[in-house]
């Protein structure tokens, strides 16, 4: 926070720092990195799509494609096994 403070002080010296908070948007990810793409055992409508931490909008074509088969029963376009629950 120090570092990106100064940045902005440098950059906005007119800009009043006396109130700013720090703020972290933190990106959900599961412990092994792999998102979670399947069946939730939780519920049998609960498809789940989620675990993609920072690369949530580059990996989110494929997630999607290989969600959207599992959701209309085709045969998906890549293994989804390492993508279930128990495999996160």
């Amino acid at each position: 926070i120090g570092g990106l403070t100064r940045q902005v002080r440098e950059a906005f010296a007119h800009l009043d720092l006396g109130r700013a908070l720090p703020w972290a948007g933190l990106r959900p990810a599961t412990p092994s990195g792999r998102p979670i793409i399947g069946a939730s055992p939780a519920a049998r409508n609960l498809w789940l799509n989620i675990g993609q931490g920072g690369l949530g909008f580059t990996l989110a074509c494929g997630s999607a494609a290989l969600l959207a088969a599992q959701i209309a029963g085709r045969r998906p376009p890549i293994d989804a096994t390492p993508f279930h629950l128990n495999a996160a």
